[in-house]
């Protein structure tokens, strides 16, 4: 349950910000910069050495070495997996967990009825019974998000429910995967917590 509770509190952190003061969205490319032959070396060429930073981080029940993208700013924060992590070279994928980023027109706190939109039809997901890998989507069943962005990169994601909300969802196990469209998952309200972009054929892809 610790992923659903980190989730809890990053929706809560979610709303607070916004109403105080909105991040400016930044389209994410997966070129330039975060092109598949990214470095840790262009990384701080384009952002500037104190913006970024490699250290260990804590991602679907793992600790991993990833080189973090304005690690003191929680609308802005996101990481990068490298294939080469002694070389610091190679994206395998980067994670997104702050709302200042705009990927496929996808944006972390999203509602999923908001992303189903966007995807153009429902997609399905992985059910919410505890396990590491609750939420994230399984397949966008040929939707809009299926589709490459520029440069040839694809697009994950994982939804995150409050606490409070997990047991109706939970009442109606789906091994086989859940519906964005499902009516006990909708009235849970689930949230965009996080969006991954990978490369096919790169390791942590698809």
């Amino acid at each position: 349950m610790f992923r659903l509770a980190a989730q809890s509190l990053l929706l809560a952190t979610l709303c607070l910000s916004s109403a105080i003061a909105g991040p400016t969205d930044t389209e994410f490319s997966c070129a330039g910069p975060f092109g598949r032959d990214a470095s840790h070396a262009a990384l701080v060429q384009a952002f500037g050495a104190p913006n970024v930073s490699h250290e260990d981080v804590f991602v679907a029940g793992d600790t991993i070495p990833m080189t973090v993208v304005f690690p003191k700013d929680p609308e802005r924060r996101l990481m990068v997996h490298w294939l080469d992590d002694d070389g610091r070279r190679g994206l395998g994928s980067v994670v997104i967990q702050s709302p200042a980023w705009t990927v496929g027109g996808a944006t972390v706190g999203m509602s999923i009825a908001e992303v189903q939109r966007l995807n153009g039809r429902p997609f399905k997901l992985v059910d919410f019974l505890g396990s590491d890998n609750d939420g994230q989507v399984l397949d966008w069943q040929d939707g809009k998000l299926e589709t490459p962005l520029p440069g040839g990169c694809r697009i994950g994601a994982v939804f995150g429910v409050n606490d409070a909300d997990i047991d109706q969802v939970q009442a109606a196990p789906h091994p086989d995967g859940l519906l964005s469209e499902d009516p006990a998952l909708r009235a849970a309200d689930p949230r965009l917590y996080e969006l991954t972009v990978y490369f096919l054929g790169a390791e942590g892809g698809k």
